[in-house]
This record gives C-alpha cells, structure tokens and sequence, in this order.
C-alpha cells in the first residue's frame, strides 16, 4: 500500500489550491466575474454602485394638458369622472334627449 502523503511541501500546495478553487466557488458572481454572464444577472447587476440614485430616461418631465389638469381635479374633488353620464334619480342612467 502507497503512502497518501508524498511530500509535505506537495501536501501544502495543493492544500492552497484547493482552498482557492473553494474561495472561488462560493464567492458572488459580481466579486467572480466583470460582466453578468447570464441574462438573469443583468438584473440588479449594477445596483450596489448606483442604488437610490434616479436617472430619468429624458432630461425633460412631461407637462399635462389644461384638460388633463381639469379632469384630474375634478375627480379629486367630486370623486367622479367629468365625462360620465349623469343619472337620473332614483333610476337608470339618464340618456340623451333624442329627436321625434
């Protein structure tokens, strides 16, 4: 039967090693590796960097219209929409006068 341990310098190196190949392994893959390497890490990749920070897609903020603002008011103060039908009371929804 062959002794395990060839040599203690041997012995000690490949201990280094494999403790290497073990660090490696179980590390994070953003401290592994530069880029994602898979689509699902894109996800989130760059968020320890730039978290918190909102970078809007245009320099500019849209504007609403005045019939926008109007509608919005209007349905923050009367709780319903401008341009539903009124109903008649006590029934159904009131229609349109038609011509006879």
């Amino acid at each position: 039967m062959k002794p395990l341990v060839k040599n203690e310098n041997e012995t000690n190196d490949e201990l280094v090693i494999l403790q290497h190949k073990l660090d490696t392994l179980t590390m994070l893959p953003k401290k592994k590796y530069n880029y994602p390497m898979t689509s699902a890490q894109e996800v989130g990749w760059d968020m320890d960097t730039e978290f918190g920070v909102y970078k809007p897609k245009y320099a500019f903020s849209k504007t609403e219209c005045a019939e926008c603002k109007y509608a919005n008011d209007y349905v923050t103060m009367t709780k319903r929409s401008p341009y539903a039908m009124k109903r008649a009371e006590g029934g159904p929804a009131a229609t349109s006068p038609t011509k006879k």
